[in-house]
Order: structure tokens, then C-alpha cells, then sequence
């Protein structure tokens, strides 16, 4: 078996929403080579889907402590 064959096995067994994410992924790769190896995904591109998936302050100035010196 091919790895191609091999990969094409497995994502015939995968649910579609990760069909989906694949399918993403093979598309950044192609744009990538396209480009000359250059990747225009951004650092928010990639991390999107865990935003807003913790209770967290919007910024460390919320907690004072942590601003304590600064700008001296």
C-alpha cells in the first residue's frame, strides 16, 4: 500500500468536520509551495479556533501586580 493509498484509508474514516480540516490544510500546503515555501498564514489563522476557549483577563494589566515597574 501506497502512502497515498494509506492516507486516503484514513480520511475516508473520519467524520467530515475533520474532512473539512483537512481539506484546509492540504490547501495551505499547495498555496505554500505556490509560494516558493513562503507561508501567509498568520499566527491568528492558526490559532483561531481556541479563541475564547478560556476565562482569562484581556490583558495583564488587569492584575496590577504585573505592571508593578513598568516604564521606570
Amino acid at each position: 500500500m501506497t502512502i497515498y493509498e494509506a492516507t486516503i484509508t484514513k480520511l475516508q474514516k473520519l467524520p467530515e468536520s475533520l474532512v473539512q480540516e483537512v481539506n484546509q490544510f492540504i490547501e495551505s500546503l499547495t498555496k505554500r509551495q505556490t509560494q516558493g515555501g513562503k507561508s501567509t498564514v498568520s499566527a491568528y489563522d492558526l490559532s483561531k479556533q481556541w479563541l475564547g476557549c478560556a476565562d482569562l483577563p484581556s490583558d495583564l494589566s488587569h492584575n496590577k501586580k504585573y505592571m508593578e515597574g513598568y516604564g521606570k
